[in-house]
């Protein structure tokens, strides 16, 4: 769908398809061409007269792509940039990618958001080898890491997606090469595992969650034993914020408390690293000491779910929520599976 509701944002997908062909893309077709759905002009004029539409919600710009693995989607990308600006839209603009933003790419995107535009990097880097990933390096060196360096020069926020935590990343010799690096360039970073859908397959590197699966156990995420453990352990020593739950730093860059039901649960206290001021802001907008919970047992949509946990300010649990948002939708039904 061109607009679609995330737990985290809306959704502008007005480019569809990825040429980074990684294995454990939950994309239909990996390693595809890019195709271009719809104009930007016409895009961002389908997305403010969108019902879904509200000027506090965070926007995400072609995450059924790279925007920046080819040249025709950056054109794209900058074309929506400026359609946006043009509407002087106030919302938080989120990109996402592994592949190269150059320096002339950022002296673009810092010139938006000198004119107003808040736009935010999200730069996916998981630490896994070439085989799982393998379009995303130029001569062995990883792009995604070029990025985050020039980013962090053009002062423009980096957000680190520590995604998808498998088996062959989550020791701790990788966790903490990855935390190394990203900690010098990023303001925080959201870790997540695998999400499977029945198109895809993780026999061949996790034998182990593709049985599960295909049993009939479908959670938010398949997670390592242990790892968002290890990861939040490290991070916390070198006072650097993590989370499980996007939401949770997409309020603390948009300087508002998260109005989703998570503050002062046990993913709230132990796995969302926030800022001592983003739970002042959370503490401040509920009046509760444990968090409040109800069981919606109709098959709502996620963005009236999502609705009902902000005027409420309850979180969600919902078996029937259609699973098929990827960004960080575990807080509306069934949470992680640790194996």
């Amino acid at each position: 769908m061109l607009i679609e509701q995330h737990a985290s944002w809306l959704a502008l997908n007005n480019v569809v398809g990825c040429p980074n062909n990684c294995i454990y893309c939950f994309l239909k077709q990996r390693g595809c061409s890019p195709e271009i759905i719809c104009s930007p002009q016409k895009a961002v004029e389908h997305l403010l007269n969108s019902e879904l539409y509200r000027k506090d919600i965070p926007i995400c710009i072609m995450p059924n792509t790279d925007a920046f693995a080819t040249p025709s989607n950056k054109k794209q990308l900058f074309l929506v940039c400026q359609a946006l600006k043009k509407q002087s839209i106030p919302n938080l603009i989120t990109v996402i990618t592994k592949r190269k933003v150059t320096q002339q790419d950022c002296t673009y995107i810092a010139g938006f958001r000198k004119r107003g535009l808040n736009i935010c990097i999200y730069v996916s880097y998981s630490g896994l080898e070439a085989e799982f990933e393998k379009g995303i390096r130029q001569k062995n060196s990883l792009e995604a890491v070029e990025t985050m360096k020039n980013l962090k020069k053009h002062h423009i926020p980096c957000v680190h997606y520590w995604r998808p935590l498998l088996p062959q990343n989550t020791d701790i010799k990788t966790l903490q090469t990855v935390l190394n690096v990203v900690k010098k360039y990023c303001i925080g970073s959201c870790m997540t595992g695998l999400k499977l859908y029945p198109y895809m397959n993780c026999r061949a590197y996790w034998p182990d969650a593709q049985k599960l699966f295909d049993k009939g156990i479908n959670p938010e995420c398949f997670v390592p034993k242990g790892s968002f453990n290890k990861v939040v352990k490290l991070a916390a020593k070198a006072n650097y914020r993590v989370f499980v739950d996007n939401v949770c730093i997409l309020s603390d860059m948009q300087k508002m408390p998260c109005k989703y039901g998570i503050y002062n649960s046990h993913r709230c206290r132990k796995y969302n690293l926030c800022s001592d001021e983003q739970r002042q802001r959370c503490g401040q907008f509920y009046d509760f000491k444990q968090p409040c919970q109800i069981q919606m047992n109709k098959n709502y949509s996620l963005s009236e779910i999502l609705e009902v946990a902000k005027q409420q300010k309850v979180s969600i649990m919902n078996q029937k929520v259609n699973k098929s948002s990827y960004w960080q939708s575990s807080f509306t039904n069934d949470e992680w599976l640790e194996l």
